[in-house]
């Protein structure tokens, strides 16, 4: 994952988010891996930004509405976004500290 701090809008863009070919589809080794990088992204906002805090990413097209129904995420023109009770509610999903 490579993250890229937009100060001036409270905003932790995700630049590149992969996971290991046997950890992609059906037949994964381990679950959840993305939900857990995109939750290391939001407590990373959320301690930068308190309650402005926003996260974002430019999906590929044929995962738009995956990331929307799985991860709560919504569009904002090009990229998708979370924030407010969405990002937290991530962080509470995902996060197993």
């Amino acid at each position: 994952m490579s993250l890229v701090d937009i100060k001036k809008e409270s905003r932790i863009e995700i630049r590149l988010l992969a996971v290991s070919a046997e950890n992609r589809g059906t037949g994964k080794t381990y679950e959840h891996i993305i939900g857990d990088l995109i939750a290391f992204a939001c407590k990373y906002a959320l301690r930068l930004y308190g309650e402005l805090a926003c996260v974002s990413l430019i999906p590929k097209t044929e995962i738009v509405q995956h990331y929307i129904n799985k991860y709560g995420m919504y569009e904002a023109g090009v990229s998708l976004c979370l924030d407010g009770i969405e990002l937290i509610n991530l962080i509470k999903t995902y996060d197993h500290d």
